[in-house]
């Protein structure tokens, strides 16, 4: 009997190996009822996310810049490429997290801190920002900006765009030498028409600019109108007494408002995917700070993303 017992637990220990069975981190203050439980014990085993010395996770406890950076920087990189940075700069530095910060500056998700901002709550603006960064290191958000060309770049794009209304080109997907050939064979009078056609086409894109810009001051105009009515400092509204608030029903969160534009738009991208949700008021509390629990649902969903949670 006890040969048989022996045996089984052999042969479940060699299983556990062959087959990779993780078996998770017990914390001793958060149990399987926990909200986050799940997620905690997701990171845990890959070694993402530790506790206490004690044996505790402490999962409403605050976060500091340097645990969510240590966190994030763990989530993006190769974990052999940043073990090895890490440990090759181990004694090279003062603070346990020092290589860390280190790494996530390379990334681009930071720029330095203090000592003492490293030490300090990460507020939910800031870490908005560096998983928004985090994102576009992983080419989950790719952005797409308008490319600056030369005036040689955008005469060029007028000529060939008039020779292909003007039939002078079968197709505007010639490269440069095609366009070139073709070109070179028109007749002085069809040189003419070019130019005269450029020259339209030129005008034509100045006047939608100018329709663009005057649409723009338009509603700026509207929105000045509207200030009268509405004072937003007091909130006051005429011959009415109640406190109100004007938001721009374009934010994600009403009370970012006075929030970078840019900024804006990064909170807004990253909530779009999941990763960060506001209050059931509608606010997103950006100075607010994180706790334990609330980070290890962001990361497992950043870590995830794509894959169905």
């Amino acid at each position: 009997m006890k040969k048989l017992v022996v045996i089984t637990i052999v042969i479940a220990i060699a299983l556990g190996i062959v087959c990779g069975i993780a078996f998770a981190k017990e914390f001793t203050d958060i149990g399987a009822t926990h909200w986050a439980m799940a997620y905690v014990d997701d990171l845990s085993n890959k070694g993402i996310i530790n506790g206490y010395e004690d044996g505790s996770f402490k999962p409403s406890g605050t976060i500091t810049r340097a645990e969510f950076i240590k966190l994030i920087v763990s989530a993006v990189s190769d974990d052999q490429e940043l073990d090895n940075y890490v440990k090759e700069n181990m004694g090279k530095t003062k603070d346990w997290y020092d290589g860390y910060a280190a790494y996530a500056i390379i990334l681009k998700l930071i720029t330095p801190y203090t000592d003492a901002e490293y030490k300090e709550p990460m507020p939910r603006i800031e870490m908005a920002q560096i998983l928004y960064k985090a994102c576009k290191n992983k080419n989950i958000i790719k952005e797409e900006r308008d490319v600056e060309l030369s005036e040689t770049e955008i005469a060029n794009q007028y000529k060939i765009k008039a020779a292909y209304e003007l039939g002078f080109l079968g197709s505007m997907d010639l490269d440069e030498n095609e366009v070139e050939s073709a070109l070179s064979k028109l007749k002085k009078n069809d040189n003419k028409k070019l130019s005269s056609k450029m020259l339209e086409l030129q005008n034509s894109d100045s006047n939608k600019n100018m329709e663009l810009i005057q649409n723009e001051l338009d509603e700026l105009a509207k929105l000045s109108e509207l200030d009268k009515l509405l004072d937003v400092s007091s909130g006051d509204v005429s011959g009415d007494t109640n406190q109100q608030e004007f938001v721009n029903p374009n934010l994600a969160f009403k009370d970012i408002q006075n929030v970078h534009p840019d900024v804006q738009n990064e909170i807004k991208k990253i909530s779009e995917l999941g990763l960060i949700k506001g209050y059931e008021d509608g606010t997103f509390r950006p100075d607010n700070s994180l706790t334990r629990a609330e980070v290890a649902t962001v990361i497992y969903r950043f870590i995830n993303l794509g894959k169905g949670e």
